[in-house]
């Protein structure tokens, strides 16, 4: 039987990634790189989708099919996985996650994403494809994720993959903006889903409570059984913590290379302005309502 996903959403720039890095610490876990394999049902048009992109947005994908289905990452492994996914373009997306599932069964995979957050649609065809995954909602403090935010994207003009007017510049995405639609989105649609929803925020390493707080989360996460042989030594598991070859170098934002761990959150905070520039109310009051406590779910 294939483990059901555990998916780590959040905002962009928030860290995401090293919460995700944090939970895949389990023995039967393998992190995976976000995947955007769902821009669109059909493959064929989300790999479309990728390639108008500004950013290397497919980077993730061909780095896990190439290690899932040709055993490396090198140049010549992502030239394959290319190709491969093209033979494969009449796929609905869905097909191509239960595949990479199953290759790395029966380690469950973590992924990550920070775009779904932002579009109502990805995160339907999320759980439309894997309904029984663990939603795992990272909630950054968004002074934090509008530092770690403008840092990255300094000098940078943002467009979304979906942005098909040629004709007119993208906008730079604002962070306190970012921040709120991706937790006000988040809330509305995967909250109810409480028997597979768990949300952690900032707040709560703040507080000094990470390894703690950590450990619950690994316990509802409902991990499978340790094979009679226990866990192989499998290079999978560990394949995705460093840069890919140059032509796929990417899969996660770009921090998350230069330091992987949940530590790293913690860190010295920059403030969002020079002029310290208050949050918008809306932001205030989401902030505040996402760092009461929550129950804790277990996922089916």
């Amino acid at each position: 039987m294939t483990p059901a996903p555990i998916l780590v959403l959040g905002a962009p720039y928030s860290g995401t990634a090293q919460m995700a890095a944090a939970i895949a610490e389990h023995p039967g876990a393998c992190l995976l790189p976000e995947l955007n394999l769902f821009y669109e049902q059909n493959l064929g048009q989300t790999l479309d989708a990728q390639a108008r992109a500004q950013a290397p947005v497919a980077d993730g994908l061909l780095r896990v099919v190439a290690q899932c289905f040709f055993g490396e990452q090198s140049a010549d492994a992502i030239q394959r996985a290319a190709l491969f996914l093209r033979r494969r373009e009449h796929w609905q997306s869905a097909q191509l996650l239960e595949a990479l599932l199953q290759a790395l069964a029966p380690r469950r995979a973590v992924i990550v994403d920070t775009v779904a957050p932002l579009h109502r649609y990805i995160l339907e065809r999320w759980h439309r494809a894997v309904p029984q995954a663990l939603l795992v909602h990272w909630v950054s403090e968004p002074r934090d994720q509008a530092a770690r935010m403008r840092t990255q994207l300094a000098g940078r003009l943002v467009i979304t993959p979906d942005f098909r007017d040629r004709g007119r510049a993208g906008a730079p995405l604002a962070p306190q903006l970012t921040w709120f639609r991706s937790h006000d989105l988040l809330q509305s649609v995967c909250a109810s889903r409480k028997d597979c929803y768990l949300r952690i925020h900032a707040s709560e390493l703040g507080r000094g409570l990470p390894r703690q707080r950590l450990a619950g989360l690994m316990q509802a996460c409902a991990w499978p059984a340790a094979p009679a042989q226990g866990w192989p030594q499998y290079a999978l598991r560990d394949a995705f913590r460093r840069p890919g070859p140059v032509n796929a170098a990417g899969g996660f934002e770009a921090d998350f290379y230069e330091d992987t761990s949940l530590e790293s959150l913690l860190r010295t905070r920059q403030s969002y302005h020079p002029d310290d520039e208050i949050l918008k109310p809306q932001v205030r009051r989401l902030n505040a309502e996402l760092s009461r406590p929550r129950a804790s779910a277990t996922a089916a």
